[in-house]
């Protein structure tokens, strides 16, 4: 009987602690200070994309996202979206 009632005592202290360290150890995300998007419609331009966002991330911008599209002419439609912080 001492036995489990000490596993009960154990088991209360340990969702007692993270009931109320669940408040201290959340994190919020940051907010980005600047976001850009930019457009490329070219037939070559993926080596101008590839250039432009290795530029940017030297500048400490993040690559957000990158959407490629082709049309039935053989175009490409490139959308970059890039953040600082």
């Amino acid at each position: 009987m001492k036995n489990i009632t000490n596993i009960i005592l154990g088991l209360l202290l340990v969702v007692l602690i993270s009931a109320t360290t669940a408040n201290i150890m959340t994190v919020k995300p940051a907010k980005p200070r600047y976001t850009q998007v930019k457009y490329f419609t070219d037939e070559y331009d993926a080596e101008n994309v590839a250039y432009y966002i290795e530029t940017k991330i030297k500048r400490g911008w993040i690559l957000k996202e990158v959407e490629a599209a082709n049309d039935s002419q053989s175009l490409s439609t490139w959308i970059v979206v890039m953040e600082k912080y």
